[in-house]
């Protein structure tokens, strides 16, 4: 599928446009039967075959739509605050667009892929996938694994690590595993796109699903206003009355040079016209957050969520944004290759990753009562 064409459907899935008559019909068609498969597959989980218990706590992070909502700095969060209360950590990863690697890190398990012991990270980010690598790199003694078959996996970590606590992420439709927390993100900017199921829209499963959740974190809740966030409040609530409802903000941190690897100030951007790239499911999220820190954003780069970039791809990021300054998210750092770095337009461009943490502003007491009672 085509680029032009992808943010076509993901405007008519988030509501941003209207698809053709003929169109509607045909995605309105798919998504039921999507809706029909999605609710056989509950169904079967939840009556006929019986979910999988571990010997290690399980706790899942997903999303109820496709597209970024923060799972990432999210499961670092929870994995960091785990550690720092001595419980082994895991995190298990499907791997999403990692090329395979045979022979790299494999488990004894046939399909699960070692990313990280908790001190050595093993793969490449185009063998582990670009989040996993990206847990795995700012980790430690948090082993990461990747593979299909999660209950695989979690045996691993528990046999080979000693994992007490197993963190599932983006697993919210994995049904096999039974989980202590069931945790699920929105996206305030855009939390439901049209409402719609996948094709029709942005939710993978009905807003219905949102009663299995014990915990919703409501993510870049700065980048909306209070009035919207109670909006979405509300509407969570009439699916869900007892899910622990957060507020969550992606907190920028402070710039790294990509090519001196020199750590700035975000008041470094202030006043300054910059090319945001991104290649994430949120881009407008990432540039309104540079907005914020005070830079002015007059050149927008966008590529496919998950692209792996190519040497001219690079060529023409430079030639779009040359003189001038480029900022990028740390995930897409991942998917950069080193001898980009050799080009010879890279030492007019002043390059620059901004990172960031996540940080919950509201409902943090409750949502730790809850996290010690069922996991720890």
């Amino acid at each position: 599928m085509t680029r032009k064409l992808q943010d076509r459907f993901l405007k008519i899935g988030k509501g941003e446009k209207d698809a053709p008559v003929a169109l509607d019909l045909f995605l309105a068609t798919v998504s039921l039967l999507y809706i029909a498969i999605v609710k056989v597959r509950q169904l079967i989980y939840d009556k006929i075959i019986k979910k999988k218990h571990l010997s290690a706590a399980v706790i899942s992070v997903g999303n109820i739509t496709v597209g970024g909502t923060g799972k990432t700095p999210f499961v670092i969060m929870l994995a960091k605050y785990l550690k720092n209360r001595k419980k082994k950590v895991a995190i298990l990863s499907r791997g999403y667009k990692r090329k395979k690697s045979p022979g790299r890190g494999e488990g004894i398990e046939k399909g699960i892929s070692v990313v990280s012991t908790g001190k050595d990270v093993l793969l490449t980010p185009e063998e582990a996938g670009d989040e996993p690598y990206m847990m795995a790199r700012y980790l430690s003694n948090v082993p990461v694994m990747v593979g299909r078959d999660r209950i695989k996996s979690g045996q691993y970590a528990v046999a080979n690590f000693n994992s007490e606590v197993l963190i599932l992420d983006d697993a919210f439709s994995y049904y096999p595993l039974y989980r202590n927390l069931e945790i699920v993100l929105v996206d305030t900017t855009c939390p439901f796109g049209n409402h719609h199921c996948l094709p029709r829209g942005i939710m993978r499963e009905p807003m219905s699903s949102l009663k299995r959740a014990d915990v919703i974190a409501l993510t870049k809740a700065n980048l909306v206003s209070p009035e919207e966030v109670d909006l979405i409040i509300n509407n969570l609530k009439k699916y869900n009355p007892y899910a622990t409802i957060l507020k969550c903000v992606h907190k920028p941190i402070d710039l790294i040079n990509l090519a001196t690897g020199e750590t700035m100030p975000l008041s470094f951007l202030r006043h300054k016209e910059i090319a945001a790239l991104s290649s994430i499911g949120s881009p407008e999220s990432f540039e309104k957050t540079l907005e914020e820190i005070g830079a002015k954003v007059v050149k927008s780069i966008r590529y496919p969520d998950h692209h792996y970039y190519t040497r001219d791809n690079f060529i023409h990021i430079l030639e779009e944004a040359e003189y001038s300054f480029i900022v990028t998210t740390e995930k897409d750092t991942t998917r950069f290759k080193k001898e980009f770095w050799n080009l010879e337009k890279i030492a007019r461009i002043n390059f620059f990753s901004l990172r960031i943490e996540m940080v919950i502003i509201k409902g943090e007491a409750e949502w730790l009562k809850k996290l010690k009672q069922l996991v720890i």
